[in-house]
């Protein structure tokens, strides 16, 4: 998961760059939480679906009607299109016990 393109944003759309960055966040402590249990393997998995993956639909929801809404062209447009275009890849390590939330070099 990128932070980057939305701090970028904030200028730009305060709301909505709190917003997904908090979002984020959301998704992070739960994987500091998993680290700091030392939850591994299928244990994680489900903890990540149990916890991670429903953020992450409500947050590709969110992406698709707040795109909508804003010039493509502005830092927040470029924010969402950017997440929106790698969402699958972005949203990947939620449905495994192994990947990494920062699991970039799958990205591109």
């Amino acid at each position: 998961m990128r932070e980057g393109k939305f701090n970028e944003a904030l200028a730009n759309d305060k709301g909505r760059a709190t917003y997904a960055l908090g979002e984020i966040q959301k998704l992070y402590a739960i994987e500091r939480y998993l680290s700091e249990h030392e939850v591994t393997g299928e244990a994680k998995r489900k903890n990540r679906r149990e916890h991670a993956v429903p953020i992450l639909k409500e947050m590709e929801s969110w992406l698709k009607q707040e795109y909508a809404k804003v010039l493509p062209a502005s830092a927040i447009g470029t924010a969402i299109a950017y997440s929106l275009k790698r969402w699958d890849k972005l949203s990947l390590y939620a449905t495994t016990g192994i990947l990494h939330i920062d699991t970039n070099y799958f990205i591109g």
